[in-house]
C-alpha cells in the first residue's frame, strides 16, 4: 500500500511540478490525491506527464482557486465514483486478491459560511467508505465540531502519523510563526483491518507550506548512485556542487529534523534559509541534468523530469563502444583491443594516401580568396576575435564539424552522370568514402515517378525522402 496526498496550493511555478515529481520517484506511490492545484485541465495534464503517473482525474480551477487531481499507476485498477469542486471518489481494486477499497480525496470549502455544506458531503460519501485525504483553512472551534461529528457520523479513524506534529506553516518567522494540522488521512474499520501496517507519515518539502502525507506500509528511500567527477556546466553558477545529490538529501534531512525540533518558531529563520539552500542545489542539478541532455529545444523551466534523465541516460548507451571492428574483419571488446583499434583508424585518417587527382580536383577550384585576403586570414589570432568567437558557441555544447553538403543538378540521366562522377572523384582525391546509407535524394514535386525511378536506380542505395 502506498499513497500520496498534497494539499500543494499551486503546481503552476517548475520548481513545485520538479518536487513532486521527486516525491513520485522516491516513494513510488500507486495513487496521488493533489488539491488545490490551482491549474486549468492542460496545464495539469502535463503535470501528470511528468509525473509518470499516466492515469488519471483532473478537475480544474474555478476562476483562480481551487483544482482537484487524483493520478493513479497502470498496476492498479481504479473507477471513479464521482467527483465535483471538494472531493474525487473512486474503487481500488487491489490485483493481488481483489479486495476493493474506496478512496476519496476531499478538500474542505474554504468558505466559512458553507462549512456545514463540505460536512454534509462527507457524510454523503461516507457509505462503504476506504480513506479519505483531507484539508482546508485553519477552523473555529465550532467549525472543528462540526468536523468531527460527520467524522463520528462515517465511522472513519484516525491513521495517526509519524513525523512533525502538523502538516502546515505560515512561513513566517519568530513569534508570528504558526503550524497547524490542517491535513489528515482518515480510515474505516475494515479497511484499517486489511492493511494493518499502514502509517501516515508527514514529509516536509521545501517549496509548499503544506507537508504531503504518505500512506505506506513500506518505508524506504532510493537516493541516486555518485557519479564520476567530470565539469558539469552547473558549477558556473555554484562551484562546490561535485556531490549536489548527496548534499541535497543531507539537507533534507536536516530540514525535517529541524522542522520537528521547531516547537516555537525559535528556528523558523533557520528553516526559511535551508528550504532556500535546497530549492538552489536542486536547480543546479537540473541544469546538470538538461547539459547532459542536450536538448536545446526544451527550456530549463522544464525542471529534472524522467524525460530529461532518460535523455542523458539513452545519450550515454549511445555513446559507449562494446566492441569494435578493425580493417581486418576482426572484432576487439577489451578496452585495450578498442583503443588500439580507434588509435590506428584516426592515424589512417590523418596521414596522407597521395591521391593521385588531387589536382585535378584543385585546379576545378576558382580561386576566391586573393594574396591581401589569404595574408589577414594567417595572421594571429587577437583577443577580442577569441572572445566573439565563443560567445557565438552555446553555452552547454561542443562544437563540432559539420560535413553536410547539399549538390543541385537537373533530374535527367546526364546531369546525374555528372554527379555521380564529381562524387566519386571527390572520393579519390579526399581518401573518404560517401555513405549512400546516410544519404539522400530530394525530388521537386513536378518530377515525374518514371524520372524519378530511373535516377534512383543510377544512384544506388541512396532513398528519395
Amino acid at each position: 500500500m502506498n499513497a500520496l496526498g498534497w494539499n500543494y496550493r499551486g503546481l503552476g511555478q517548475p520548481q513545485s511540478v520538479r518536487v513532486l515529481r521527486e516525491l513520485v520517484q522516491r516513494w513510488k506511490p500507486k495513487i496521488v490525491f493533489l488539491s488545490e492545484t490551482k491549474l486549468k485541465k492542460n496545464r495539469m495534464e502535463k503535470v501528470k506527464f511528468k509525473t509518470g503517473l499516466l492515469n488519471g482525474l483532473i478537475v480544474p480551477i474555478v476562476g483562480r482557486s481551487g483544482g482537484l487531481a487524483m493520478l493513479w499507476s497502470r498496476e492498479i485498477k481504479v473507477e471513479v465514483q464521482g467527483y465535483s469542486r471538494n472531493f474525487i471518489d473512486a474503487v481500488v481494486t487491489v490485483s493481488e486478491s481483489e479486495f476493493k477499497w474506496r478512496i476519496t480525496g476531499f478538500y474542505g470549502n474554504s468558505e466559512t459560511h458553507r462549512r456545514k455544506e463540505t460536512w454534509n458531503l462527507l457524510k454523503s460519501l461516507s457509505q462503504n467508505q476506504g480513506e479519505i485525504g483531507g484539508g482546508g483553512a485553519p477552523r473555529a472551534q465550532r467549525q472543528i465540531d462540526g468536523f468531527r461529528e460527520a467524522i463520528h457520523h462515517c465511522k472513519l479513524k484516525n491513521l495517526g502519523y509519524c513525523g512533525p506534529d502538523f502538516t502546515w506553516c505560515n512561513m513566517q518567522e519568530g513569534d508570528r510563526r504558526a503550524y497547524l494540522r490542517l491535513d489528515r488521512a482518515l480510515a474505516t474499520p475494515d479497511w484499517i483491518e486489511y492493511y494493518k501496517d499502514v502509517k501516515v507519515h508527514h514529509l516536509v518539502e521545501s517549496t509548499s507550506d503544506h507537508y504531503a502525507l504518505l500512506i505506506t506500509n513500506a518505508i524506504g528511500q532510493k537516493y541516486s548512485n555518485g557519479r564520476r567527477f567530470q565539469f558539469e556546466a552547473m558549477w558556473t553558477k555554484r562551484e562546490e556542487c561535485k556531490d549536489i545529490i548527496k548534499e541535497i538529501k543531507k539537507k533534507r534531512e536536516s530540514l525535517s529534523s529541524l522542522v520537528l525540533r521547531d516547537k516555537d518558531g525559535s528556528l523558523s529563520s533557520e528553516i526559511n534559509m535551508l528550504r532556500k539552500e535546497i530549492n538552489d542545489l536542486s536547480d543546479s542539478e537540473e541544469i546538470m541534468w538538461h547539459q547532459r541532455s542536450r536538448v536545446q529545444w526544451l527550456g530549463l523551466g522544464d525542471q529534472n523530469t524522467k524525460y530529461f534523465h532518460s535523455r542523458a541516460l539513452d545519450r550515454k548507451k549511445r555513446n559507449a563502444i562494446n566492441s569494435i571492428m578493425d580493417d581486418n574483419g576482426n572484432w576487439h571488446e577489451s578496452m585495450e583491443g578498442i583503443a588500439e583499434v580507434a588509435v590506428s583508424y584516426l592515424k589512417n585518417l590523418y596521414t596522407t594516401s597521395y591521391p593521385s587527382r588531387i589536382s585535378n580536383v584543385l585546379d576545378s577550384i576558382p580561386t576566391k580568396v586573393t594574396a591581401a585576403m589569404n595574408q589577414f586570414l594567417i595572421q594571429e589570432f587577437t583577443k577580442e576575435e577569441i572572445e566573439a568567437a565563443l560567445k557565438q558557441i552555446h553555452p552547454t555544447k561542443a562544437p563540432g564539424p559539420d560535413d553536410d553538403s547539399l549538390l543541385f543538378c537537373k533530374a535527367n540521366r546526364q546531369e546525374c552522370q555528372n554527379l555521380i562522377e564529381i562524387l566519386q572523384l571527390y572520393e579519390v582525391a579526399s581518401g573518404q568514402k560517401i555513405n549512400a546509407d546516410k544519404s539522400s535524394v530530394f525530388f521537386n514535386a513536378n518530377t515525374p515517378d518514371d524520372r524519378r525511378s530511373e535516377v534512383l536506380n543510377m544512384m544506388g542505395t541512396m532513398q528519395d525522402t
